[in-house]
């Protein structure tokens, strides 16, 4: 785990706090950048000049100057490596090669994989580098169990120290080799003896990841493979097989709840793709999240008194939040 964030970290570079309080300044103009989110936290791109309002002192002030600028964007694809998914591998690769191609040249993509640890398979790389690659099953020992809530852990704390707008991109069918499960009634019908997975309410070890991922501000984003929307050939254990067994369903669809869960938490997003065409959504969706800074201009009324002035940037729109870079500048005497 250690290697694997030192390898997220080794080209990620911190540009200085985007909460500077205070910042002197001897020109007529003083901007201030502002980010705009909705009730759910996606960032919204589309507006003008006229949808906000600036204020100096509580003073509502002319915008002299409006533009929007880009924010770097950094995703992590996090890639199952285990044998459960190697009927899916072209959706897998599929998946990859698109999300490098939704990004903006100067975002940034790394890849990992994941069975019973995480392992980095691309450091941090422009998208504009980016070569498709083929990434099917591997024999691997560390491929053989998938500690699926423990590889969105390690994932998840890699990217909280990551600056700039990120998320992270799981390709899996979700099943924890270590997923809680209930034993069935011996003498009860043929569903009835089944073992079956726990509803995530009563998972202790989900509920745990899912605190996380509600506390944090990384969305996850699922590319779901086999599950009860698009299955695989697999028994009622969930075992892959020559067939598909009926009586996998209500354990493949405790698993799509998980899953579903887990990207409401983290105000990401989940697709169930039968084909590789069927990805195109969520990735149109992490490009509406890439969003964008609004850039704002206004003349000061007493640019050069050598004190300090509040700013305050608001929406017209009550359902918008504005998150600032900086809350007051002081005037160079």
């Amino acid at each position: 785990m250690k290697a694997f964030l030192s390898l997220l970290l080794a080209s990620v570079v911190v540009v200085g706090s985007q909460n500077t309080p205070s910042i002197q300044v001897n020109v007529g103009l003083v901007s201030v950048d502002a980010e705009v989110t909705d009730a759910t936290g996606r960032f919204i791109g589309n507006l003008t000049k006229n949808d906000f309002i600036v204020l100096e002192d509580g003073t509502q002030q002319d915008i002299a100057s409006f533009a929007l600028t880009d924010v770097p964007y950094r995703a992590l694809a996090l890639v199952d490596c285990t044998g459960s998914l190697i009927d899916r591998v072209e959706i897998a690769d599929a998946s990859l090669d698109l999300l490098a191609r939704s990004l903006r040249p100067s975002d940034a993509i790394a890849v990992a994989s994941f069975g019973k640890t995480v392992e980095s398979v691309l450091e941090w790389t422009p998208a504009r580098r980016w070569q498709p690659r083929r990434l099917a099953a591997t024999a691997s020992n560390e491929c053989n169990d998938t500690y699926f809530y423990g590889s969105l852990v390690t994932a998840l704390e890699s990217m909280k120290t990551v600056p700039g707008r990120r998320s992270v991109v799981v390709i899996s069918d979700g099943i924890d080799s270590l997923v809680t499960v209930r034993q069935g009634d011996p003498k009860g019908s043929p569903l009835e003896k089944l073992v079956r997975i726990t509803d995530p309410k009563d998972d202790p070890k989900f509920q745990k990841v899912l605190k996380a991922f509600q506390t944090s501000n990384v969305p996850f984003y699922f590319i779901a493979l086999n599950t009860d929307l698009n299955p695989a050939a697999m028994t009622s254990s969930l075992e892959l097989s020559t067939f598909y067994s009926p009586l996998a369903v209500p354990n493949l669809q405790q698993i799509r709840a998980r899953l579903q869960q887990l990207a409401e938490a983290s105000k990401g997003a989940v697709v169930f793709p039968k084909s590789p065409e069927d990805v195109t959504p969520l990735f149109k969706r992490i490009q509406d999240d890439m969003g964008t800074v609004y850039s704002l201009g206004f003349n000061p009324r007493t640019p050069n008194d050598g004190k300090e002035h509040r700013i305050e940037v608001r929406v017209v729109r009550k359902d918008l939040r504005v998150v600032k870079s900086r809350d007051r500048y002081k005037g160079q005497p």
